[in-house]
């Protein structure tokens, strides 16, 4: 049974959920200071219908299973900022997985990190999907 539960459309239409139980959420707002529900359907919903970037590709999961990711990337910049590669960057990460014709929500957070050390997926051959052209990732 849902503990935190939502429902998302991102900036392709698709219809994403969130569904996570009791232990799930705990794990995620420990891990990730997520401080409630609100927030976090607000950073979710921020990244999806307004991403910097997104990056999709396949990832080998626990059992050898393969599944198609999707990274939704959200800057949170001063306007007229430049960021270099020592610039710590304030941005939502949002990751999605899909199985079943149903995409759902797997993490979330928000946090700041050198530009460099952002975009791991790339190391995994992500492609890019999208990218907003004021950004900086």
């Amino acid at each position: 049974m849902a503990y935190y539960s939502d429902n998302f459309k991102d900036l392709f239409d698709s219809k994403i959920v969130v569904d996570w139980t009791k232990k799930l959420w705990e794990e995620h707002s420990e891990k990730h200071q997520l401080s409630d529900f609100t927030y976090t359907s607000n950073l979710i919903r921020d990244a999806l219908k307004n991403p910097s970037i997104v990056l999709g590709g396949f990832r080998k999961m626990k059992g050898g299973k393969k599944q198609y990711i999707m990274c939704y990337y959200k800057e949170h910049k001063p306007k007229n900022s430049i960021a270099t590669e020592y610039t710590e960057i304030d941005h939502t990460k949002v990751v999605v997985g899909s199985e079943s014709r149903t995409n759902f929500v797997k993490t979330v957070w928000r946090k700041k990190a050198f530009k460099n050390f952002i975009l791991q997926e790339k190391k995994y051959n992500f492609t890019e999907i999208w990218k907003n052209q004021n950004c900086s990732l």
